[in-house]
Parts: C-alpha cells; structure tokens; sequence
C-alpha cells in the first residue's frame, strides 16, 4: 500500500509520516503527509472499501458533538483518527509552525474528515498549551461528504469545510 500511495501522491517517503493502511469499524484507513508545495499537514482518510466500513456508515444514529448533533459512527471514527494522529500532528506542526492543517476524504473518509476537523477547531479534546495554532484552524475538503451535521455546526463549518459532489453518491 505504501509504495503505491507514495507513487500516486507524487510523495518521497520522507514525506508520509504516519500511515494506517489496516481497517475496521470505526476506524478508517488514513495517512499523514506533507504536501510542502502548498505548505500543508494532510490527514487523508480513505471512505468506504470493505464491510467493516461499511458498518460505521450504518452505525448512523444522532450523536451530541460541538453543540449540535452528528452521525455516531463517523464521530467514532474521527476519535479513531485523532487518538492515533495527535501526537505526529503536533511534532509536525511544531516542526514547520507556518504550515496549514488539512483534513480531507472521500464519503465516510469525508464525514470522518470533517468531523475531525470540527473537533480539533471547537476544542472538544484537550489540547496542551502549546498545541501549535494549525492544530486548532484545520480546514476540511470533502469529496461526496454525506450530510451528517446539524443544520447550526453545518453554518458554523461553511468557513472552514469545503465539499464537492458530481452526480449522485449513493453512500
């Protein structure tokens, strides 16, 4: 999986620092790398492949986040990426504190991504003090994100989550 990442992502392998290639519920594949052309941390998180991905889309009860509500089963899965990603987000940044923090997916990747992204920004885990400032303005770019905010932190992420869809993505 690495070799062909790292190929199609134009990325030398100093560049992908973190990679999490297994999966099961709730807890997505996903990639850490620098993109030092735009002066970006991506987080990439891959969407639904397999069964075990398929059951955190179905998981879709409502589940309290930031004031509104959410899918429970992409919030788990944001928690998934954060609780291994934090501590190779926060040397990274410390490293090169100019650089932007980027989440991004395709469909549950981007719910997830998304979801991440609203957590770190809304302060919901706690963060030492000297947290660099990217860690808390992440952006997220989705592709066939699914409609899993409420109406209120769906406003509020207009600023900072950009979503794309052609056509009709059915998950």
């Amino acid at each position: 999986h690495t070799a062909a990442f790292l190929r199609n992502a134009r990325l030398q392998s100093e560049d992908l620092l973190l990679a999490s290639w297994g999966e099961r519920t709730f807890e997505p594949a996903f990639s850490v790398a620098w993109d030092r052309s735009q002066r970006w941390l991506v987080v990439a998180i891959r969407g639904t492949v397999d069964w075990r991905a398929v059951l955190t889309d179905a998981a879709a009860h409502t589940a309290p986040v930031c004031g509104g509500s959410t899918h429970e089963g992409m919030l788990r899965a944001a928690h998934a990426v954060l609780d291994r990603s934090l501590p190779v987000l926060r040397e990274a940044l410390r490293m090169e504190p100019d650089f932007e923090l980027v989440f991004t997916g395709h469909s549950m990747g981007a719910g997830t991504a998304v979801l991440a992204a609203l957590l770190l920004r809304e302060g919901e885990l706690q963060e030492p003090e000297d947290t660099p400032p990217a860690l808390r303005r992440p952006l997220a770019f989705g592709i066939g994100t699914p409609p899993l905010l409420s109406p209120e932190l769906a406003e509020a992420s207009a600023a900072w989550a950009v979503s794309v869809e052609r056509g009709v993505d059915f998950i």
